[in-house]
Formats: C-alpha cells, sequence, structure tokens
C-alpha cells in the first residue's frame, strides 16, 4: 500500500511523466491533447486529486473503478470543452490513462487478488461502454445532454467476469 499519499503537484507530474512510458500506448496527438489540457487546466488536476485522496489510505473495490471512471469522464467533458478542446475519442483514451496510472503507480490499490492487467481490462470495457454510448445515439442539444443520459447504465456495468 502506498504510504506516502501523493499531493496535487506530485499528481500532476506523475500524470505528464507517464506519458511517454510506452506501456500506455499513446501516439503524440494523444499525448499533446492530454499535456495541453492538464497545463491549460491547474483547477482540473485539483478536482481530480480530490477525488483520489480518499482511496489513498485504503484499499478500493472493484465496483469503485466504474465510478471513478465515471467521475473523471465528468470532469474531463466539461473542462475540455470550457476549453473549446472537446474531444471525445482524446478523453476517453486521457480517462483510460489516468486510470491505468493510478492502479500501475499502486495510487489506487484494488481490494482482493484482482492483478493489473484484468484491472486494465475493466478500465478498457468501461471506456468502451462510454464510447459506444456516445457514438451510438444521435446528436443531442449540449455536451451535457450527450453525456448525463448514459451515467446511469455506465455506473451498474461491471462488464464480464475478470478470469481469463
Amino acid at each position: 500500500m502506498n504510504k506516502t499519499p501523493i499531493d496535487t503537484i506530485g499528481f500532476k507530474s506523475l500524470l505528464l511523466s507517464n506519458l511517454t512510458n510506452h506501456k500506455f500506448n499513446l501516439n503524440e496527438t494523444q499525448k499533446h491533447w492530454i499535456t495541453n489540457l492538464i497545463i491549460r487546466s491547474p483547477d482540473m488536476i485539483v478536482n481530480m486529486h480530490v477525488h483520489i485522496q480518499p482511496y489513498q489510505q485504503k484499499k478500493i473495490e472493484i465496483y469503485e473503478i466504474p465510478e471513478l471512471v465515471e467521475i473523471y469522464s465528468k470532469t474531463l467533458c466539461d473542462k475540455s470543452n470550457q476549453l473549446q478542446m472537446f474531444d471525445y475519442n482524446h478523453i476517453i483514451k486521457m480517462v483510460s490513462f489516468l486510470m491505468d496510472v493510478l492502479v500501475c503507480n499502486k495510487i489506487l490499490i484494488v481490494n482482493g487478488t484482482i492483478s493489473n492487467e484484468h484491472i486494465s481490462k475493466l478500465v478498457a470495457n468501461c471506456t468502451s461502454l462510454l464510447n459506444k454510448s456516445i457514438t451510438e445515439n444521435t446528436i443531442p442539444k449540449t455536451i451535457i445532454d450527450h453525456f448525463s443520459y448514459i451515467y446511469m447504465d455506465f455506473i451498474k456495468v461491471l462488464t464480464e467476469p475478470l478470469v481469463d
């Protein structure tokens, strides 16, 4: 378990330093978009950090991962829209990147004997569901409408069993 909680500056540094990590498979456009969003929105980093603080001193349950994906998706949508950078493909990739970085760096530790690979699969399934929900629906009146109707179903989904 991570004994020293990460602060906001450390959280920002952790995200920026992992952009070049090949494990997270980001292309140059995604790296640029994520870097730009992080640099232009320190308040977003503070907001995201607030959501991980309660989890730094305890293990989280597997069902909390979709909840965090939802929170981070909404935060990224709101901020990217405010900065006129909205791109749901980049948002989905950043949510996946963010969750993978938090799990791989043991900022978030899932209770039980679930491997990081299975957690990554859960995050990927959550973001795939989010992407599918977005792209298969008609164009809404506003961006908030675009996301608001999918979150109730999104939270309920835990995907297929996490066993191979």
